[in-house]
C-alpha cells in the first residue's frame, strides 16, 4: 500500500524476523528485504548500485533485449513500486514487479485492541544492511553490455550473421568443463 506508514512496515519487519517466517515465505522475505533496504539500514551508494543492476538486468530479459543498444544501467524515474520494494522483489523472485501489499497476514494479524505507536522502539534491534558484490557485478555487466553493443555496431549491419559468426568463435575458445 502506498499509504502504509514507516512504523507499520518496521513493525511487520521485526515481527517477521522474530517469527522465523521471513526466510520461508517469499512474500515475507520481500517485505523484510524492502524494509532492510530503507535508508535507515542500507548505505546509499550500495543501494544505488543494486538498483542500477536491477533496472539494467530487467532490460536484458528476452523482451527487453531486442535492441541491445538501448540497454542502460541507470534507474528510471518511475518504477512500478517504491525503490526499496523494487529492489527487494528483484533480489527475491523473478516474478513481475508490482507494489507489495502491506496488509497484515498470518501471525501478524492483531488480536484485540492495537497498541499505541512507540517511536524509536525498533532502534538497535536490526543491524545495518550489507549489500555485497553489487558494485562489482554492476561494473561487469556494464562491460558485457558495452562489448555486445560494440559487436552489434561492428558486425550488425541489419543482419545477425556477423554476430553469430563472432559468437561461434568465442564459444570455440571457451573450454568445456
Amino acid at each position: 500500500m502506498a499509504g502504509t506508514s514507516r512504523a507499520e512496515k518496521k513493525y511487520q519487519f521485526l515481527k517477521l524476523m522474530h517469527s522465523g517466517r521471513s526466510l520461508k515465505e517469499i512474500k515475507a522475505l520481500q517485505k523484510s528485504a524492502s524494509v532492510a533496504l530503507d535508508d535507515e539500514y542500507a548505505k546509499g551508494k550500495q543501494k544505488q548500485s543494486l538498483l542500477s543492476l536491477a533496472v539494467g538486468w530487467k532490460s536484458l530479459t528476452r523482451e527487453g533485449a531486442r535492441d541491445i543498444m538501448l540497454v542502460r544501467f541507470t534507474p528510471k524515474s518511475t518504477l512500478p513500486a517504491t525503490r526499496e520494494e523494487y529492489m527487494a522483489q528483484w533480489v527475491t523472485t523473478d516474478a513481475p514487479i508490482k507494489p507489495l501489499n502491506w496488509k497484515r497476514d498470518g501471525n501478524l494479524v492483531r488480536q484485540g485492541r492495537p497498541n499505541a505507536p512507540r517511536p524509536g522502539s525498533s532502534a538497535g534491534k536490526v543491524a545495518p544492511t550489507s549489500i555485497k558484490g553489487a558494485t562489482k557485478v554492476l561494473k561487469d555487466m556494464q562491460v558485457l553490455v558495452r562489448t555486445l553493443q560494440g559487436l552489434v555496431q561492428k558486425y550488425g549491419k541489419g543482419n545477425i550473421k556477423g554476430i553469430q559468426k563472432q559468437f561461434r568463435i568465442i564459444r570455440k575458445g571457451i573450454p568445456k568443463g
